[in-house]
């Protein structure tokens, strides 16, 4: 696999390769893993995939170690060293320096003390605390290297809590951008993730309380007896329907006390009328003109 990190350039099989001495081993492998999960934010202007790093592992000797180590350091875009004091006593690191910037040149070396002390702040009698080697300090003179010399394997994160500085500038000199542009990408990216997993939480706690409500109620309808028992919705609305029901049922009363009203009220004129009439016809009667007599006996 070809990486683009040199320049954006598919050139390089690795994007770095790893020189430490054995007494360093753990802390090498913790670091390659490390940066081998490591995949840059979208926002940053760098290769959208996981670094490709290479660790020899092996103890090579001889032409064989000459030929392999040639061939993976012309095919990596970054050498990391790793300093100490072991690796500053080292001929591999010395000589893995040396090729490296024969090959590819000074500006492509990233520094990691571990342990010791920086050459030039070594105080006499302190030089076999001295971490940087010879060959990086003819290259380098004395390098600014990312500080991991109070690194536990047994507690502490490579890329967080107090190392999280050195780990920006690590993967700001692997990607070559600036550790403030690679730093608040990284927070950017690190505060979405954090929103998601919060927002994950809260409907997670929103799911739970809802089903324990729902638990909740359903203990209290199977304590109540058959009468309120279902769930929340089938009693809203078996609630309903009744009230519907009983609706219905008031409205058909209304309608049949009205109509009864009315065929009341009906008979009442009728019966009204009736008692009227036979008195009305009794007044008629006797307020009638008498027959006129004298017209009669007249025509006679």
């Amino acid at each position: 696999m070809m990486t683009e990190l040199a320049g954006f350039t598919p050139s390089f099989t690795y994007d770095a390769f790893i020189s430490y001495s054995r007494e360093d081993k753990e802390f090498a492998k913790r670091l390659e893993k490390a940066l081998e999960d490591h995949k840059p934010p979208k926002d940053l202007d760098a290769p959208q995939r996981n670094l490709n790093i290479f660790r020899d592992e092996g103890d090579l000797t001889g032409s064989e170690y000459f030929q392999s180590i040639d061939q993976y350091l012309q095919r990596s875009a970054k050498l990391i060293v790793l300093c100490s004091p072991a690796a500053r006593a080292s001929q591999y690191v010395n000589d893995e320096i040396r090729r490296f910037v024969k090959a590819r040149g000074a500006q492509d070396i990233i520094t990691i003390l571990i342990k010791g002390i920086a050459n030039n702040e070594a105080k006499p009698g302190e030089e076999a605390e001295m971490a940087f080697s010879e060959a990086l300090c003819e290259t380098l003179g004395t390098p600014l290297a990312a500080d991991y010399r109070s690194f536990d394997l047994r507690r502490d994160k490579i890329k967080k809590g107090a190392y999280e500085g050195a780990w920006y500038k690590i993967l700001a000199e692997l990607y070559g951008r600036s550790r403030s542009e690679v730093e608040q990408r990284e927070r950017k990216r690190q505060l979405r993730k954090r929103n998601l997993a919060l927002g994950a939480a809260s409907f997670f706690i929103i799911f739970l309380s809802s089903l324990t409500i729902w638990a909740l109620w359903e203990r209290n309808e199977a304590r109540s007896g058959p009468r309120n028992s279902g769930s929340p919705v089938s009693v809203i609305s078996a609630r309903m329907d009744d009230g519907f029901v009983r609706l219905g049922e008031e409205s058909d009363e209304k309608a049949k006390k009205k109509s009864r009203s009315g065929v009341q009220g009906e008979g009442s004129a009728r019966g009204s009328a009736g008692r009227q009439d036979p008195f009305g016809a009794r007044r008629a009667v006797r307020r009638a003109p008498a027959p006129d007599h004298g017209v009669e006996e007249a025509t006679a």
